[in-house]
């Protein structure tokens, strides 16, 4: 995903602190730099009075308390709306449905996407602005650099949050599976197709196939790439998760939820001595009352919740997004029937909005739909050959050059270098030398070897039950409060992110030493 960061830190900055906000959004999504000088220049010379911003600052945060105050009730009622919504949708049900009946559910996700997304949304800014506010408050009280990144090891180990529950359950079903020889026999000796239909069929698998059911129908959804409508989660294709049970089932040891327990130990045990040397330091010079543990205390509770909110909703979106795909294809399956497209599939080269017109009998031209597939099929072929910079910037009005760099001034230009630092942001704290090992996405899973460092481009949360496997995590993208991090973070996974060329520059299986305290990775051999 790219961002438009023109328009968002120009809406950031019209908000009291809006430098401030600017610069959390920056760490939020891990954007090492920020808006040109000529904007800084702009914003200075139209700003109002400081005392209209400290009236609308005020305004400002009375309206935000009161929004904070039912923001659980907010995600609640975002997560109700999906469920609602879901259930109607399954792929079961959308088998009997007509297209006028599919038309009203594609409507339907795009005005739960378009208009009734501000109890998600604000679940993400919450976490935002208190994971910036903990940063600051730290960083004051601790200027030390071996505790740059204390603000992260107060955020271990949150046990209520939701992606990390996938992890636990397929634990759980690797455990069914080294209860039964026989079945540790077929995973190995068999490929997936062939293991999937034996299990359905053979009553002494029944246990195991019933909790692998029971596995897909609640968590499937939630795979690598799940927000990309062409990309088939586990209950399309539930062989592709055999590979990740594989890998469960040959490690011993702690399981997730122990790991998860001594984290919070951890964590809690951190919190509180921090807490302590906070307890005597005044928030207000003249005042003895609240002190900067009370100030810790608030900002710290608010942030773990509102992290544990955001990791919900989007669940929900995830939910959400496979359901959408699952109507596209449904209405995909009914326009082969009427020779409008050649593949169910080729629906993914429309927009909605000419999908809805197609369907509401409205298209300018419905009988040239296939010749305009295979006109985007080219195109998006000459298009996916392009490997453009993670930063550029673009005259307005203009679109990145399909066949040269011309127009584009990159922001992060290095070149690669035979270095042996690396240099990013420290996502979760600790230090491991391991061999590394470079994976494109989640299918190649079974390259991992348990212990090793995960190096990558960026992950999503369908990585999840990768990271039960790994010992470091080392990422080209992505920000401190990325689906990643708040993984890297709950099973004290020491962590760097925004580590340029990472996966260019590290080989593997080559020994490296990830440092998530100072944000460096160092090549050892």
């Amino acid at each position: 995903m790219y961002y438009n960061l023109t328009n968002i830190h120009s809406s950031l900055r019209m908000a009291p602190c809006g430098e401030l906000l600017a610069k959390w959004f920056d760490d939020f999504v891990g954007i090492s730099k920020s808006a040109s000088a000529e904007d800084a220049t702009l914003l200075k010379t139209t700003r109002a009075s400081r005392i209209a911003q400290w009236i609308e600052l005020t305004r400002t945060v009375i309206q935000t308390t009161w929004q904070l105050l039912f923001l659980t009730k907010r995600v609640a009622a975002f997560e109700r709306v999906v469920d609602e919504f879901a259930s109607t949708t399954e792929s079961s049900i959308l088998e009997s449905k007509s297209l006028n009946d599919l038309l009203k559910d594609m409507r339907t996700f795009i005005d739960i996407r378009c208009n009734r997304w501000t109890n998600a949304s604000l679940a993400d800014a919450t976490a935002m602005v208190t994971y910036g506010l903990l940063k600051r408050l730290l960083s004051q009280e601790f200027p030390d650099r071996e505790q740059s990144g204390l603000h992260n090891s107060l955020l271990k180990g949150l046990r209520d949050v939701v992606s990390g529950t996938p992890i636990i359950e397929l634990w759980k079903l690797s455990r069914v599976v080294r209860e039964n020889p026989s079945l540790i026999e077929l995973l190995n000796a068999n490929d997936d197709i062939r293991v999937l239909a034996e299990v359905r069929v053979k009553p002494e698998y029944s246990a195991f196939n019933a909790a692998l059911q029971s596995f897909i129908k609640d968590w499937g959804f939630r795979c690598s790439g799940e927000l990309m409508l062409t990309v088939a989660s586990f209950q399309e294709r539930p062989e592709a998760l055999l590979d990740l049970l594989r890998s469960y089932v040959e490690l011993k040891g702690e399981s997730p939820l122990d790991l998860l327990n001594r984290q919070a130990a951890d964590r809690e045990s951190e919190t509180e001595e921090v807490m302590q040397q906070l307890r005597h330091r005044k928030l207000f010079r003249f005042l003895q009352w609240p002190s900067k543990a009370t100030w810790l205390a608030l900002v710290l509770k608010i942030c773990r919740k509102s992290i544990a909110l955001r990791e919900r909703a989007r669940l929900k979106q995830a939910l959400l997004y496979s359901r959408c795909r699952c109507i596209a294809l449904a209405i995909g399956d009914k326009l082969v029937a009427r020779e409008w497209l050649q593949n169910r599939n080729d629906i993914f080269f429309f927009t909605y909005q000419e999908v809805d017109s197609l369907l509401a009998g409205s298209a300018m031209f419905p009988n040239q739909t296939r010749e305009l597939v295979q006109l985007r099929k080219d195109e998006h072929e000459r298009l996916s050959r392009m490997t453009p910079n993670d930063s550029f910037v673009l005259p307005p009005g203009c679109y990145l050059p399909v066949d040269g760099p011309v127009g584009i001034m990159p922001l992060n230009a290095e070149e690669l270098a035979d270095e042996t630092t690396l240099s990013g942001i420290g996502a979760c704290g600790g230090q491991v030398t391991a061999p590394a090992a470079i994976l494109r996405d989640i299918s190649e899973c079974r390259k991992l070897n348990e212990g090793d460092v995960l190096v990558t481009r960026q992950t999503d949360p369908g990585w999840g039950p990768v990271f039960f496997l790994i010992k470091g995590l080392v990422m080209e993208r992505g920000g401190m409060l990325s689906h990643g991090a708040i993984l890297a973070r709950e099973y004290g996974i020491p962590t760097v992110v925004g580590v340029p060329n990472a996966t260019k520059q590290i080989s593997k299986g080559q020994m490296i030493t990830v440092n998530g305290d100072r944000g460096i990775v160092q090549i050892v051999d």
